[in-house]
């Protein structure tokens, strides 16, 4: 199974602090506690072995946990935000899910039957592989919703490859690949995963005073909106070593006031 390269680092990891949300901080050990309970659950509902599975939430703990659990089962992961629900049936309809993870911001688990049945030859083919799969739908806000089908056992490849490990602010969102690359290269290299609970230029800003954050992913927009706030002037920023930057173009302007103000900072798109 190509995720146990991951369950058995959480282990080593054990007690070093994996997720802070909301002020608070949860352990490897606990994470790869909560991956297995929710392993045992989902196998106990038939949520396993091609299964496809819409998960509604965010990088919360039991998010997380539910992501890994389901990904260790070999389902095709539908991640979704619980903030967006546009198109949401047609979206479910295209990747013809048959269950939905419901987790809210209490971290209360809801699971129910969807009734849809994989017809789809990407999606067959997945499955005849015995492997995990990762259904993205594109981010256009017009014309019918676009999903795209990874065979998720490849992308996780590239986590096998140890980096230094960091503390990131997982800014990017859950159903975006680079939220989900952000997350995963966290945990992978024993890093510590900060959700995001303000997207404002001040909340940003503040969470990587507070937390010592040293990687910020981001978008062309926020990193612009700090800069036009000023919000950069009111907290001490020191810790970042990477900002990365992707999602839409980065306006010339924008990246060179970014080097100017942060000279010691590495830039990556």
């Amino acid at each position: 199974m190509i995720i146990n390269f991951l369950l058995h680092d959480f282990k080593q990891f054990g007690d070093l602090p994996a997720i802070i949300w909301k002020k608070k901080k949860y352990s490897y050990s606990w994470l790869l506690e909560r991956i297995n309970y929710w392993r045992n659950e989902f196998e106990n509902q038939k949520l396993n072995n091609g299964a496809i599975v819409a998960l509604e939430g965010d990088f919360t703990p039991e998010s997380i946990a539910a992501f890994l659990g389901l990904t260790a089962n070999n389902c095709i992961i539908v991640p979704q935000i619980n903030s967006n629900q546009q198109n949401i049936g047609e979206k479910y309809e295209i990747a013809e899910v048959q269950f939905k993870v419901s987790i809210d911001g209490l971290e209360k688990v809801k699971i129910r039957n969807q009734n849809f049945f994989p017809s789809h030859d990407l999606t067959k083919e997945i499955i005849n592989r015995g492997t995990p799969g990762l259904i993205l739908f594109s981010s256009g806000t017009s014309g019918k919703p676009k999903g795209a089908v990874h065979d998720f056992s490849q992308l996780l490849e590239k986590f096998k490859t140890k980096r230094k490990s960091l503390k990131i602010l997982n800014f990017l969102l859950f159903d975006h690949w680079g939220g989900l690359n952000t997350m995963l290269h966290t945990l992978s290299n024993g890093g510590v995963v900060i959700t995001v609970m303000d997207r404002s230029p001040d909340g940003i800003c503040r969470m990587i005073q507070d937390y010592k954050i040293e990687v910020l992913p981001a978008s062309p927009t926020l990193l612009n909106l700090i800069l036009i706030s000023g919000a950069f002037k009111d907290f001490d920023l020191s810790s970042l070593e990477i900002i990365s930057y992707g999602t839409e173009a980065m306006p010339e302007s924008t990246l060179n006031a970014l080097n100017k103000l942060f000279p010691e900072v590495k830039f990556l798109q």
